[in-house]
C-alpha cells in the first residue's frame, strides 16, 4: 500500500516577479512525492499564500485544494507545479510584493486512497498558461450524463465534445459520453477565464 507523501524536496524551481495585475509574481516548483498521486487524495498547501492561477499536469481536481490521478494518466512521484500568486497594487499603485510566495512555500501531501476515484465526470487539469484560451479538457469516469455550465469563461466558441453527441445551449454544454474511453474529452475557446480555472469545477 503506498504511504502518505509530503512534497518537500524541491528539485527544480523558477521564480519571477509580477509585472502587472494580469501578470502577477510566480514560480514553477518540480517536487519529488516520494509517491505518486494515482489513487491518492492530495493536499495542495501555498504557505498561506493565495493564488490566481494554479496548474498541476495530468490531476483531477477533488476542490480548490486537493487532487487525484489515474492509472495511464499521470507516472512517476515528480510533479510539477505552477503557481501565480495574487497581487494588488499598494499606495503608491506600485505591485504589492509582500503576497508573492517562492517555490519553496509549495507543498502537497498525498494519502493513499487504495482505489481509483469513481466520482462521474471528474473534471482535469485542463489549463496550463494564463493566457491560455483555448482548452481540451478531460474527464475521468465520464458517461452520458455529463454537462457543465462554461459561463465564467465568458464569450464562446468551437465547443466540442470529442467522439460524443453534443447539446449547446448558451454557455452550457452536455455530452453524451459512451463511458468506454477511460478518459474523455471535451473542447472550448473562450474570451476570459476565472481566477483558479482549473479547480472551478471541483
Amino acid at each position: 500500500m503506498k504511504i502518505a507523501a509530503t512534497f518537500a524536496a524541491v528539485a527544480t524551481a523558477t521564480e519571477w516577479p509580477g509585472q502587472s495585475l494580469d501578470s502577477t509574481c510566480g514560480a514553477i516548483a518540480t517536487v519529488n512525492a516520494g509517491d505518486s498521486p494515482v489513487n491518492a487524495t492530495c493536499t495542495l498547501s501555498l504557505n498561506g499564500y493565495e493564488s490566481n492561477f494554479v496548474s498541476v499536469g495530468g490531476v483531477f481536481w477533488t476542490s480548490g485544494s486537493t487532487f487525484t490521478s489515474f492509472d495511464g494518466v499521470f507516472d512517476g512521484s515528480d510533479v510539477e507545479v505552477l503557481v501565480f500568486f495574487t497581487q494588488s497594487l499598494n499606495l503608491d499603485d506600485e505591485l504589492d510584493n509582500s503576497t508573492c510566495g517562492t517555490a519553496a512555500d509549495i507543498s502537497v501531501v498525498c494519502s493513499d486512497n487504495g482505489a481509483a476515484d469513481d466520482t462521474a465526470n471528474l473534471i482535469g487539469n485542463f489549463a496550463f498558461a494564463p493566457d491560455n484560451n483555448s482548452f481540451q479538457v478531460p474527464v475521468a469516469n465520464a458517461d452520458e450524463s455529463f454537462a457543465v455550465d462554461l459561463s465564467a469563461f465568458g464569450e464562446l466558441d468551437n465547443q466540442t465534445c470529442n467522439g460524443a453527441a453534443m447539446t449547446a445551449a448558451g454557455s452550457s454544454i452536455a455530452c453524451a459520453f459512451d463511458g468506454v474511453a477511460d478518459v474523455a474529452y471535451f473542447g472550448f475557446n473562450s474570451e476570459s477565464r476565472p481566477e483558479n480555472p482549473n479547480s472551478y469545477f471541483a
